[in-house]
């Protein structure tokens, strides 16, 4: 599945980050429904930056993918349906990198709808983080500025 997404070097990309894109020739979607809106701890609007969340402990679904803030509080999971392809696309991607001695990759999504109460669009961003180049980049800018990781 990794094949089927290419880096890409987009201004937006962190300083220790490179992110994957649909490759042009691609058939797979990087936007997916955001459901269970109603039992969420919080909402988010339109533009919002967001965490995608493999959940494989979940009871109800194995696959679930969740949807957090940058509080880390659960805006909702992405439908099932979609779920089904998207938690094993994750898993293989973070299990490819680790193989590549690359410590972590971080699912992105940016809110792209208003919520109608029950779902909301999402547009999701693969990224890696080098550990290697955080760490340089973090005593580059140590003085400077505040840096967050994800862990």
């Amino acid at each position: 599945l990794i094949s089927s997404w290419e880096k890409c070097t987009c201004a937006t990309s962190d300083c220790c980050m490179r992110c994957y894109k649909p490759k042009e020739d691609s058939d797979k979607k990087d936007v997916y429904s955001i459901i269970g809106l109603k039992y969420a701890e919080a909402t988010a609007v339109q533009g919002e930056k967001v965490t995608l969340l493999r959940e494989p402990e979940n009871k109800h679904d194995f696959n679930a993918v969740k949807v957090v803030n940058s509080s880390g509080k659960l805006i909702g999971h992405i439908a099932k349906g979609k779920a089904a392809t998207l938690s094993p696309r994750i898993k293989e991607m973070q299990e490819d990198l680790q193989s590549q001695n690359l410590k972590k990759l971080v699912v992105e999504g940016t809110i792209i709808s208003v919520s109608d109460g029950y779902q909301q669009s999402v547009q999701v961003e693969f990224k890696e983080i080098s550990n290697e180049t955080c760490d340089a980049e973090v005593a580059k800018n140590e003085a400077a500025a505040e840096v967050v990781i994800l862990d």
